[in-house]
């Protein structure tokens, strides 16, 4: 079992994990607490639960097959210049998301960055990746807030829906996609750098 004390989370790298239950780490006080994944992929999902004032810390790449959420209690998630990947992300209202230099990947289709309208986020120059290419859609939900860099890979016929007016430095799209942005909302980036040719076109249009 991973080695849980009054400073955080250590998984050990010889470990096997294994088992789909929530992984829920709650911090108290105004303490950082650790997490530490020794470069396993957590086979859960996984909340951070911390209270106002608390801070989560990663010490390496967080590796989750599962959602992973920060709920509303106020805390802060600090991503440390670290990789976040799972399934999907949602931050509640309330709390503060300091996304480092890492590159953020969510995996799955549906709503799958979802940030809430309370929330703070710190973009740092994180890049956020929806690397799902199935045929089904990928919602970014970023609720009118700034971040760095967006990547939407080519493939799949499943289009990508940004959502809340937001605020992007760079807008990637590798290769054939439909993007498209939600109605009587304005979002501003910096930069588009969309990759399409003859036959293989790249779609931008309102939802």
């Amino acid at each position: 079992s991973p080695t849980v004390n009054a400073t955080g989370v250590t998984f050990a790298s010889g470990m096997t994990i294994a088992g789909g239950a929530t992984l829920t780490i709650s911090g108290t006080g105004t303490n950082t607490y650790k997490l530490t994944s020794a470069g396993k992929t957590l086979t859960c999902a996984v909340t951070f639960a911390n209270a106002t004032g608390a801070t989560l810390q990663l010490q390496d790449d967080l590796n989750s097959s599962g959602n992973l959420a920060l709920n509303t209690n106020g805390g802060t998630l600090d991503a440390n210049g670290h990789n976040v990947t799972g399934r999907s992300f949602q931050a509640g209202s309330s709390v503060t998301l300091k996304m480092g230099s890492g590159t953020w990947t969510v995996t799955s289709n549906g709503n799958v960055f979802q940030i809430n309208s309370g929330a703070t986020v710190v973009p740092g120059t994180s890049t956020v990746v929806l690397s799902d290419t199935s045929s089904s859609s990928k919602t970014f939900s970023g609720n009118g807030k700034t971040y760095n860099n967006l990547t939407i890979p080519a493939g799949g016929t499943g289009a990508v829906v940004i959502a809340g007016g937001n605020t992007f430095n760079t807008i990637t799209v590798t290769g054939p996609k439909t993007v498209s942005f939600m109605h009587a909302t304005t979002t501003t980036v910096a930069q588009f750098a969309v990759t399409g040719t003859a036959g293989n076109i790249i779609t931008l249009q309102s939802d």
